[in-house]
């Protein structure tokens, strides 16, 4: 976000101009991981939804997503996984099934929160 100072009939107003793309570039998450949440930004219903788990992305829906988000997911490289009832990114980063939730060891983050994208 970027502050902006200016006069409007002679009075101090203070603006607020949200950039997606610095508010990204600032997380501390690899290069693939960011690109995905930059591209969740064209599809509201998925971004709303969007957890970061360690560096995947994991999108648990509350219920069936619409046709084109589920179109647009598979375009990305997500399936879905039906023990978790998310549909999942690796982002790059590949790894064997663990035997634990990845949310208890690495925690997890609203995609929302990561980025500060506002509707």
């Amino acid at each position: 976000m970027i502050s902006v100072s200016s006069k409007v009939n002679g009075v101090e107003k203070e603006q607020t101009i949200y950039n997606l793309d610095s508010a990204i570039a600032a997380t501390k998450l690899p290069e693939r991981t960011k690109q995905e949440l930059k591209a969740l930004t064209t599809m509201p219903e998925a971004l709303e939804n969007a957890q970061v788990v360690g560096v995947w992305l994991w999108i648990p829906f509350p219920s069936k997503p619409s046709a084109d988000c589920r179109s647009f997911l598979k375009a990305r490289g997500y399936r879905f996984n039906p023990q978790r009832s998310a549909w999942q990114n690796a982002c790059g980063v590949y790894t064997r099934r663990a035997p634990y939730d990845p949310r208890e060891k690495y925690g997890q983050e609203s995609a929302v929160a990561v980025t500060g994208y506002q509707s």
